[in-house]
């Protein structure tokens, strides 16, 4: 895909404090690696160059498109960057790995004196959007001289996480941060962009209105329950489910779609981001001619043909980014189902919920 103006106006950014505010599909991760590029090509020293990614996974994919150089500059995750400040100040941090407390690793690295952080000419921080207080803290000791941040107030998800909504907006609003847009959508087709658009009608969008780049017109289906549509799509004659995505709000909502597909004698595969340490793995699972039933959380950065959403809830502010998210995944196709409630009773409540989430109200 050719560079668009807007992008080459961000990559080729002259201030040392920047703020990409970009779109879902809007090849933000793109944007900034591309710039990584050029300032290793313009002479600067690796090791002077910090990236901070969201998970393993996109560090991986982001050493894999610099190349060679990438192996003398960190790119990481923030906890990575971290264990890295603590070990080389003689800090043990193994049984904080070992138990996944990894946001004592961050603690930790809180008590090195700022004088001890080594020197970084260019920080670079993927999806800023889903910084939590504790990381904050931890990114504002480094002794950055150009800051370069990419994220989407859109995609704030990570609340159960301690991740702080107003960080963002903060850094939106501060006037040292000069900000670019990239609000051209080249995964999502116009209509199923539009009805992702309108879980947020009325919020604050940060200077974004998405454009969508997509020609094709995609296939948006909204309503009715997960059973009878998956009975309607895969019929005992279709063989391919490889294109195919599931995504729930809730792990329970996994299982139980999980259990209502192999009924019906549909291969399934599930996984989170974090069980591969490479994209070459990730892309041999996403191969393999199976139903893939992920999460709404684990699916974030992933680019999918034809998506089913089950579950995606409309009250809190959070919970409708949840829903952008979600919807913003579908390249090709997009069917919005009813939550799976497995008959349960709602307590202190006359309402009773069966089946494929139809509802019915006591009178």
């Amino acid at each position: 895909m050719p560079i668009t103006v807007r992008q080459k106006k961000a990559i080729n950014a002259k201030e040392n404090k920047v703020l990409v505010v970009a779109s879902a599909g809007g090849a933000k991760t793109s944007v900034l690696t591309q710039r990584i590029i050029n300032l290793i090509k313009s002479g600067v020293d690796t090791d002077k160059i910090v990236a901070i990614t969201f998970t393993t996974l996109a560090a991986q994919e982001m050493k894999k498109r610099i190349g060679e150089k990438a192996k003398d500059m960190f790119i990481g995750t923030i906890h990575s960057y971290a264990n890295k400040i603590c070990l080389s100040n003689n800090i043990d941090t193994y049984d904080f790995i070992m138990t996944e407390q990894f946001d004592k690793i961050l603690e930790k690295a809180l008590t090195v004196s700022d004088l001890k952080y080594p020197e970084v000419e260019y920080l670079f921080i993927d999806e800023f959007q889903d910084t939590g207080k504790l990381e904050e803290e931890f990114i504002s000791k480094i002794p950055a001289d150009n800051i370069y941040l990419v994220g989407d107030s859109r995609q704030i998800i990570y609340g159960f996480k301690n991740g702080d909504t107003d960080i963002f907006e903060r850094y939106y609003d501060d006037p040292a941060f000069t900000k670019y847009y990239l609000n051209e959508d080249f995964r999502n087709p116009k209509n199923i962009l539009d009805y992702a658009d309108s879980f947020l009608a009325g919020d604050k969008q940060l200077g974004l209105n998405s454009v969508s780049k997509v020609k094709e017109k995609g296939l948006l289906r909204i309503g009715g329950g997960f059973r009878t549509l998956i009975e309607e799509i895969f019929s005992p004659e279709v063989t391919e489910y490889k294109d195919w995505y599931v995504l729930c709000r809730t792990n329970a909502e996994v299982d139980e779609a999980i259990k209502i597909l192999s009924e019906n004698y549909i291969p399934t595969l599930t996984f989170k981001l974090g069980d591969f340490e490479t994209t070459e793995q990730l892309q041999e699972q996403l191969e393999m001619n199976a139903v893939k039933v992920l999460t709404i959380h684990s699916s974030k950065g992933l680019t999918l043909p034809k998506v089913i959403v089950v579950g995606g809830q409309m009250f809190s502010l959070e919970e409708r980014r949840i829903s952008y998210v979600a919807a913003t995944r579908a390249s090709k196709e997009l069917y919005w189902c009813k939550p799976l409630c497995n008959g349960r009773k709602k307590k202190k409540e006359n309402k009773i919920e069966i089946g494929e989430g139809f509802t019915i109200l006591d009178s």
